[in-house]
């Protein structure tokens, strides 16, 4: 979608916002997950959410510790963009590992799914942030 007032630096910064975010929570920094969101920013998926930064960082930190997750995104795909406020959807490839003592997590057989965010991004005074974010699986594996 073209509009002459979302340029590609807005759209660079909103692709930075998404493999920022998958980094951090990969990396278990989840304030620094929860930043790229607007204040009152939200992210779901299904059976959770959290809205606002501080609500963001404590559903994360609830996690369990195992399995390790490793999140692989694809380009996003701008749906929607106007001056101050863009749409797009981002698949990604879930996969989980179990943590070993010495050495590196083990994968299972393949991916725990494939799924895609479906982002709102917004311009602040702070620079485009996410205002929200949900996780929608696609595929998910066998149990």
């Amino acid at each position: 979608m073209k509009n002459k007032s979302f340029t590609i630096e807005d759209e660079m910064a909103c692709i930075r916002l998404s493999n920022e975010f998958a980094y951090y929570l990969d990396h278990k920094q989840y304030t620094k997950a929860a930043a790229l969101f607007t204040e009152d920013g939200v992210f779901e998926r299904p059976g959770a959410s959290a809205k606002g930064r501080s609500q963001i960082v404590a559903f994360y930190e609830a996690r369990p510790v195992s399995p390790v997750s490793w999140h692989m995104c694809g380009s996003p795909v701008f749906i929607s963009v106007k001056e101050d406020e863009a749409e797009a959807i981002t698949p990604f490839t879930l996969y989980h590992a179990k943590p070993v003592e010495n050495g590196l997590p083990q994968l299972g057989s393949g991916p725990a799914a494939i799924a895609e965010f479906k982002d709102t991004y917004r311009r602040t005074v702070e620079g485009w942030k996410i205002h929200s974010r949900k996780a929608a699986p696609v595929l998910v594996a066998e149990h």
